[in-house]
């Protein structure tokens, strides 16, 4: 469907008229119009009220493997920043890994509590509450801490299979860009130092 030359101008001109967002948080705003997923998302630093990364240690990360791999073309370049975005994605697993069973072990400092001459109680209400013995009781603590101190099993599976994920990607961009940068050294010209 076309529309006509009227509509057209019509149309241009109330274009001009769009100036766009004026603040930094409007701009910050229509930024993501599009995303409707954030795969193909050009911000990997995360920066919320609950979690903001640090952009200059993404820089850091950045800036070091490109000196380290040395990238020669566009698709070195790419390849160089999809290894970046991996290591940095599994730098998140570590701390959500961590978060999970800081949580876990949370909930045991809520269920427990040491009084002092009485040892560990789960009744605050009754501190001599002899329903366990404390000897038997530090040991069921004990016990509830090493479980709470690996993740649940739904957690682990999906964190797994992630981390395994994010290590194909890693391993199957450094694998082509070796390739590549192998490939060109084998196109490029021979030394001009060496001897005939």
């Amino acid at each position: 469907m076309s529309i006509s030359e009227k509509q057209l101008i019509a149309n241009r001109a109330n274009a001009q008229q769009s100036t766009g967002p004026k603040t930094d948080q409007g701009k910050q705003t229509v930024a993501h119009n599009a995303v409707k997923h954030g795969i193909y998302s050009a911000d990997i630093i995360i920066n919320s009220p609950r979690l903001k990364e640090d952009p200059a240690e993404y820089e850091h990360l950045l800036t070091s493997l490109f000196e380290e791999l040395k990238p020669q073309t566009l698709l070195q370049e790419h390849l160089v920043r999809k290894i970046v975005n991996s290591l940095w994605r599994s730098r998140r697993l570590i701390a959500a890994e961590s978060a999970q069973i800081t949580n876990q072990l949370e909930e045991i400092d809520n269920k427990y509590v040491y009084v002092s001459g009485h040892g560990f109680v789960d009744d605050l209400d009754d501190p001599d509450n002899n329903a366990i013995p404390p000897a038997d009781k530090s040991c069921v603590i004990s016990n509830e801490v090493g479980a709470k101190s690996i993740p649940t099993e739904s957690f682990n599976t999906n964190i797994l299979r992630y981390e395994m994920r994010l290590d194909r990607q890693l391993t199957r961009a450094y694998t082509l860009l070796r390739l590549l940068q192998q490939g060109q050294k084998a196109k490029s010209p021979p030394d001009s130092d060496v001897a005939f």
